[in-house]
């Protein structure tokens, strides 16, 4: 009888301390003020030149499932000893399973819209999943952390503002390319600067940038 008590407090004791583990999350603490997760909406505004860019990329037999057009130079006239060259410029917005991929665009280049070149770096099958882990509340008080030491946002009292989260997947090795986490981009509500890009695994700070560049002198 002794010995089947024991066991029942051995298993009751392992079942709470498994229960109390610390998840990686932890030591992020919640701020409960005003932060709201978005869709950026990066598509073109001129309706006409992104119809037109759309039609472009078709017509040349390029998938436009995974891509949103956020800009387009379709009259990029040129001549050179020669015939005059009209030159079309079609950046997009790279997507995929849904999730935007933050800070990569391509740009797709036409001559007399026959196509020719790509500039940027194109992402093939992403496995990663499209569910976040870290929640709101955690990533506001890591932004408003990281803010309250930029004397820029402190004046702009950017910790008293609603914040915008956008989820998707981001490159940290951008120069070799391919290494994709999934991510947040945080900024004030309605503008792109100050922003901070979050890890959503371990709830990291990876970057911050408050969109003023300084320029360090040489001294004499």
């Amino acid at each position: 009888m002794f010995a089947k008590k024991s066991s029942c407090i051995v298993l009751l004791a392992l079942a709470l301390g498994s229960s109390c583990k610390k998840s990686t999350l932890t030591g992020v603490q919640n701020d409960n003020g005003c932060i709201s997760r978005i869709q950026r909406d990066y598509a073109d505004t001129n309706k006409p030149e992104l119809t037109a860019s759309i039609k472009l990329l078709t017509d040349n037999h390029i998938a436009t499932n995974d891509l949103v057009v956020t800009r387009a130079i379709l009259n990029d006239t040129i001549t050179t000893n020669g015939p005059l060259h009209v030159l079309q410029h079609v950046i997009a917005q790279q997507y995929r399973n849904g999730l935007p991929i933050l800070f990569a665009q391509v740009g797709y280049h036409f001559n007399n819209g026959i196509y020719y070149t790509t500039s940027g770096y194109i992402y093939s099958n992403v496995t990663l999943s499209t569910t976040p882990r870290t929640t709101l509340p955690q990533l506001r008080y890591l932004f408003v952390h990281a803010a309250l030491k930029d004397a820029y946002s402190v004046n702009q009292k950017i910790a008293d503002s609603c914040l915008a989260a956008e989820f998707g997947y981001y490159d940290v090795s951008p120069d070799s390319h391919g290494q994709l986490i999934k991510a947040w981009r945080i900024t004030p509500a309605n503008h792109d600067y100050p922003f901070a890009i979050i890890q959503d695994d371990n709830a990291k700070l990876l970057f911050y940038n408050n969109g003023i560049l300084t320029l360090n002198k040489s001294r004499n």
